[in-house]
């Protein structure tokens, strides 16, 4: 994403910065070029800003996010190191203003600096619950939340931004079921397989739909890939209600129509 061009307001200047979390984390200047630190606790840093950066963020709580063996104390200097990593990346974009300040213990962005985060529209749009604002929701995760980042503070986020999607995902598919537009209930059940491969509430819907449209084939292979991922990672076999809707395709009697509900157990 990029950095939108900077704006008077107040009598000062606004810049807006705007980064991609879902998927791999980019922040882009004006060009195409990806500005985010090398380093990895400065990148580390940024991603822990932009993520919580509705208030100021506590030195502790990052000394606790990015070394909780180690006592606050022995970890200032590791802090500003990281911090300087994070400004210097951004301090171009930002027209030689300093983006992030250190004030009372804490880490908060300057107040004339404006994030824009795929994240909280992303929230904003769950949070509606409309089926538009829920498409766009969908639309907007492009992949796991901070993609391919290890550290321990980021993976309660990515669960619970997964866990959004792949209720929104139900939604909708159950909502193009209900209207019997197969194709398209289709595209989003594949989405959220994509991401959850044991659901087996969506892997039913993608099979369903499959049969209503004459398609057993791929019903099926739905099926088979479900189970075959269920064995070799869990080392179970699907619930009663996928293997009888497999059955009942496989004889060539349609999906039942308990198979039609998306959401509930998985």
């Amino acid at each position: 994403m990029r950095v939108s061009a900077s704006k008077e307001r107040c009598g000062g200047v606004e810049v807006a910065l705007r980064f991609r979390c879902f998927g791999h984390f980019v922040f882009l200047d004006e060009g195409p070029r990806d500005a985010t630190p090398a380093h990895q606790r400065g990148r580390e840093f940024l991603q822990y800003l932009v993520t919580y950066h509705h208030a100021p963020v506590a030195r502790d709580a990052l000394a606790y996010a990015f070394w909780p063996d180690l006592e606050t104390d022995a970890v200032g200097h590791r802090l500003h190191v990281a911090a300087s990593g994070a400004r210097a990346t951004l301090r171009t974009a930002t027209g030689g203003l300093d983006p992030i300040r250190f004030v009372d213990a804490s880490y908060a962005w300057h107040p004339s600096i404006r994030l824009e985060v795929d994240a909280d529209r992303f929230e904003a749009c769950y949070a509606d619950g409309s089926i538009a604002a829920m498409r766009e929701a969908v639309d907007l995760y492009q992949g796991a939340f901070l993609a391919g980042e290890g550290g321990d503070w980021v993976a309660p986020m990515r669960v619970r931004y997964e866990s959004a999607f792949i209720t929104m995902v139900e939604r909708l598919a159950a909502e193009r079921m209900e209207r019997h537009d197969y194709p398209a209930a289709i595209d989003i059940a594949l989405r959220a397989i994509a991401v959850d491969r044991a659901h087996e509430g969506i892997t039913r819907a993608a099979m369903t739909c499959f049969s209503r449209m004459g398609r057993r084939a791929p019903a099926l292979a739905e099926y088979d890939a479900l189970a075959s991922y269920l064995h070799r990672v869990l080392g179970v076999e699907p619930m009663r209600a996928t293997r009888e809707l497999r059955d009942a395709i496989a004889d060539g009697d349609g999906p039942l129509h308990a198979a039609l509900v998306v959401t509930g157990a998985a």
